[in-house]
């Protein structure tokens, strides 16, 4: 991503576009894209209406957490709740305003991917609204636009999951070591549960390590990538 916003899509991007806006009558303000990346962003709207068109997620729960004045940002928690009743949430935060250190005042606002600026308090709760529910909707393990492409090719939704392993500060930072490293790929954690019991006694979740068990494992990843990091430091310097 090249940090620049993108008002002219790709072929690739445009494609995209007009499949969701042709299956799910949305209109082409409603779909961003970041730099050339191929992953669509949606509004709050039309992120609700694929969340009950291609998942079984039960419900969202949105909450605006925070307005900082001062910071001239909006901060939303938003929590998906699956039909067994479990939930994940995830914050979203949008800035309208920028605080100018110098001058000691607010000055222009965050630019979005469209090009246009969020220069009020209630664009910057819309945006936040639309980031909280979209990384709730991957706290339980959904893909929108696989969702979509899957639902099209066998008229299947997603069906939602929380991984338990993972919900505390501890399992995530342990979750993106071991992922880091290479032994959590997407859903497939073999490796990682091997190599689990082989350092803990045989057992194979971060659920049965206690505290200490769980910080040291972390550091045993990170460890190991830093040895990893060290040996390919000079491969790089010879390339």
């Amino acid at each position: 991503m090249d940090g620049k916003t993108r008002t002219i899509l790709t072929t690739e991007q445009q494609n995209i576009a007009d499949e969701f806006v042709a299956d799910y009558n949305f209109e082409y303000s409603q779909i961003s894209f970041e730099g050339n990346s191929p992953e669509p962003i949606f509004d709050y709207e039309a992120l609700n209406v694929l969340r009950l068109r291609l998942t079984n997620i039960q419900m969202t729960e949105p909450e605006v957490v925070e307005r900082n004045t001062r910071l001239g940002i909006v901060t939303v928690k938003c929590a998906a709740i699956l039909p067994d009743g479990r939930s994940a949430s995830d914050l979203g935060s949008a800035q309208y305003a920028t605080f100018d250190e110098e001058n000691r005042r607010l000055t222009d606002g965050e630019i979005m991917p469209d090009g246009s600026e969020l220069g009020s308090m209630l664009k910057a709760q819309n945006v936040a609204l639309s980031r909280a529910l979209r990384r709730a909707i991957r706290s339980v393990g959904v893909n929108l636009l696989k969702a979509h492409y899957e639902y099209r090719r066998n008229g299947k939704v997603a069906i939602a999951e929380i991984d338990t392993e993972f919900q505390s500060p501890v399992g995530k930072e342990l979750h993106q070591v071991a992922t880091e490293w290479g032994h959590i790929r997407k859903k497939d954690k073999t490796d990682y549960q091997d190599f689990m019991a082989r350092m803990f006694g045989g057992k194979r979740s971060s659920l049965e390590l206690n505290d200490i068990e769980k910080s040291q494992f972390v550091n045993i990843y990170r460890t190991m990538l830093k040895s990893r990091a060290a040996a390919q430091k000079p491969e790089r310097l010879a390339a």
